[in-house]
């Protein structure tokens, strides 16, 4: 049974905790992209670094907690990091489907206020008709940025400092889903509810260290991005991003990543 001081600071856990826990893992692989023949690996030092650095360069940058920021783009390295450093900065996560329409997303931000994004460079002319070129900041989910939109990798610090405590009972993350019918409704989870989730699984030992995850889920959906991504992380587990979601494209990635177990869902398992 856990002491009363282990369920007190189980109670303050943010994805802050979960990179300093991470960091544990060194150069073992957390991040693996598959793009034809080549991988780009990240190991969870690099993962953790980056990340921390990232957050206290957002945080330079003017972003704070509990801040709207919104995050639209395809699984890989780049969402990932963006991901973790809003997290530990304590702003809020705006996950948005990257094949959303024009309307749709215009109405996310409307709903939520956000006046900064990361996004894939396709989306940076969409994003500016929607918000304006003054006024919404945007940067590119790629090494290389845009004129109009810098790389996320030019708010990177030289190195993190300490940050605001995050607060775990805020919302980390606001999700949009219009479950069965209708249109997208948001619906918030804070550090805690991510937690109750993650911690749970990471005690059943489902995954460990050496294990590799293939993910070709988008990260948006509440599942991939907790059990896909922050359970494996967790545990010590690689995950792996295949190159596209063609059958070929997803058995190339599982041999060549060398993946020992697939996130999925029924209908990639058909």
């Amino acid at each position: 049974m856990a002491t009363a001081h282990e369920q007190h600071e189980t109670s303050q856990w943010t994805l802050r905790a979960l990179l300093a826990d991470v960091a544990r893992f060194g150069d073992h692989p957390a991040l693996i992209s598959v793009s034809g023949e080549a991988l780009t690996v990240w190991s969870f030092a690099e993962l953790s670094d980056r990340s921390r650095r990232l957050a206290t360069g957002l945080w330079q940058a003017g972003i704070g907690p509990n801040d709207p920021v919104l995050l639209m783009g395809e699984a890989g390295h780049d969402w990932v990091v963006v991901r973790l450093a809003l997290g530990a900065l304590g702003a809020l996560a705006v996950p948005c489907d990257h094949l959303s329409t024009p309307e749709e997303v215009a109405a996310l931000i409307a709903d939520c206020g956000c006046r900064r994004g990361f996004v894939d460079a396709a989306f940076v002319p969409m994003l500016q008709e929607i918000a304006g070129a003054e006024g919404f900041e945007l940067h590119v989910l790629a090494e290389d940025g845009l004129p109009e939109a810098p790389s996320w990798h030019s708010l990177l610090a030289p190195e993190a400092e300490a940050l605001p405590a995050p607060d775990h009972r805020a919302p980390d993350m606001l999700i949009y889903t219009s479950g069965t019918t209708g249109a997208p409704k948001s619906f918030s989870l804070n550090s805690a509810n991510i937690h109750a989730n993650v911690s749970a699984l990471v005690a059943e030992r489902l995954i460990g260290p050496g294990d590799r995850l293939l993910l070709p889920l988008p990260l948006h959906h509440v599942y991939p991005f907790l059990i896909g991504l922050l359970v494996p992380l967790a545990s010590g587990a690689a995950v792996v991003f295949p190159e596209g979601l063609t059958g070929p494209q997803i058995a190339r990635a599982r041999l060549q990543a060398d993946v020992s177990i697939i996130g999925a869902c029924p209908r990639l398992g058909a």
